[in-house]
Order: C-alpha cells, then structure tokens, then sequence
C-alpha cells in the first residue's frame, strides 16, 4: 500500500482510529476500552505529535537509512 509510506496519512490513520474508538465509548460502544474521557482525546493528538517529532526531526539524525524516503521524493522532482 504506497500511500501509507507518508507518515501524515499513517499519523492520521492512527489518530482517527483512537479517536474513533473513544467517541464509540461515550456513546455506549465499547471499543478498546470502556469509559470515555477527553483528555483521552487530547493525548491521542499529543501522543501523535510526539511520534511525528521522533520520526521526523530525531530518527533522520540518528540512522541515516531512515532519511531514504526523503532522498527518493526529493531526486523524483528534479
């Protein structure tokens, strides 16, 4: 599945799914979990940021491997 190498379509899938399942939860639904609250909400979007951050700004500094995907896009527009 090619567009889920884009890690805003895969933060987005994740998001929506957790979100999903918590909204199901105040209406009665259980799904991953029981209870509903907000601030579950709002650390799912932290949560989110957060792995974007480390994916993005602090895994292409460590391993150069991970950078690949960037080098590909950037070489296919010229």
């Amino acid at each position: 599945m090619p567009f889920l190498r884009d890690w805003r379509v895969k933060s987005i899938i994740v998001f929506s799914v957790a979100t999903t399942a918590e909204i199901c939860q105040y209406f009665g639904i259980y799904a991953l979990g029981v209870t509903f609250d907000l601030i579950d909400i709002i650390m799912y979007g932290v949560g989110v940021l957060m792995a974007v951050i480390v994916d993005r700004l602090v895994f292409t500094r460590i391993f150069k491997f991970w950078a690949v995907e960037l080098v590909g896009i950037i070489s296919q527009k010229k």
